[in-house]
């Protein structure tokens, strides 16, 4: 069964042939996971929220262009996300994040 008629019966309600697809794509989606994130990444998160959001859009999806292009620009925009996020919570080790005294009390410990 080729993509486009496993999309269309999955469309229709046979919602358990998704895992057809999740089985398909799940090494190609986790390979540019972490081509983007590096393999230390939750790539499994990653991967679990590329294929809940192609499960939620699948009847949006118009053929016109092939469905691996579309999942592959799902996991690129998923894996920037994550990317902006991670930076977005890092903090450097050398900014001091405290008033005098809290650093003082840090260095006796």
């Amino acid at each position: 069964m080729n993509d486009r008629e496993l999309i269309l019966k999955i469309v229709a309600g046979q919602d358990d042939l998704f895992k057809l697809l999740v089985s398909k794509y799940k090494n190609k989606v986790i390979s540019i996971i972490c081509s983007f994130c590096g393999n230390n990444c939750e790539y499994e998160d990653i991967a679990q929220n590329v294929f809940i959001k192609v499960f939620g859009s699948l009847n949006k999806f118009r053929f016109e262009s092939s469905f691996s292009t579309w999942i592959y620009k799902i996991t690129i925009n998923e894996s920037i996300t994550f990317s902006k996020k991670r930076k977005s919570f890092a903090v450097s080790l050398n900014e001091k994040t405290g008033s005098d005294e809290e650093m003082e009390f840090i260095d006796l410990l």
